[in-house]
């Protein structure tokens, strides 16, 4: 079990320029121990994942100052490869493949444009701008990972959607990030990205593959759960500022 209530997350605070800290998951929190923690470390952000059964949890974050920004929804898909089935494909005009290096600017793009209700949109300390450039960074991560692979649909001329999914050799496969461009949803293109990542998790001998998505997303729960996906998880986001000369 982890001794301290917090971590210092480097990627988001070099992302944001200020430091951020996570409370750890292992242990209920003490959040006057938090807020020694964070004057002690400087940190100016502190997330909390918080177990919605639990009032103590949730009305002791209210107290402590924390603010509710987002609902996480967590949902698992088990790869019985014996009896998994890839959708049939639909006549549409598009094709589906692994993304290549001269993608990524349109990949980037289309995600630093794709989410605009989040739970870092929601929270008005954030830079709204810089907010949305974080899916755009982590799509730029995935591209350079080992472990991940962007499939995309295109007609040819332009990106109508992608599907970023990490399958470590330790640990459970992942849905990174998945969108539609706006005017090309409802057409069943998220369905044959999302089915090109799950066939590339189980040809990789994956067991499980997990997606987190946000509670008020219902389309995106629709969509994972008409591929084999079920929920298995829901947690609170909190966010707590501090001073900056704390």
């Amino acid at each position: 079990m982890n001794s301290e209530p917090c971590e210092l997350l480097a990627w988001d605070s070099d992302f944001f320029g200020v430091r951020i800290a996570r409370l750890v998951s292992d242990r209920p929190p003490n959040f006057e121990e938090v807020d020694v923690w964070c004057q002690r470390n400087a940190v100016r952000c502190a997330y909390y994942l918080a177990d919605p059964t639990s009032y103590a949890n949730t009305s002791g974050a209210e107290a402590a100052g924390f603010r509710y920004v987002d609902v996480r929804f967590t949902l698992r898909h088990d790869l019985d490869r014996s009896s998994w089935r890839a959708p049939t494909p639909q006549p549409s005009g598009h094709v589906v493949r692994s993304a290549e290096e001269r993608d990524t600017q349109e990949l980037v793009h289309a995600a630093s444009t794709g989410f605009e209700r989040t739970r870092f949109t929601h929270d008005p300390h954030f830079v709204q701008k810089r907010s949305r450039e974080m899916y755009g960074a982590w799509v730029g991560r995935a591209m350079s990972s080992p472990d991940a692979c962007i499939f995309i649909a295109e007609d040819g001329e332009s990106l109508l959607g992608y599907c970023a999914v990490s399958a470590p050799l330790q640990g459970e496969a992942q849905i990174l990030l998945a969108g539609v461009v706006g005017e090309h949803r409802g057409k069943g293109i998220g369905t044959q990205v999302v089915a090109a990542a799950i066939r590339w998790v189980v040809e990789r001998k994956g067991r499980s593959l997990q997606v987190v998505t946000q509670g008020v997303n219902i389309p995106a729960q629709r969509l994972y759960a008409s591929n084999g996906f079920y929920p298995v998880q829901l947690g609170l986001w909190f966010h707590k500022w501090y001073p900056s000369d704390c």
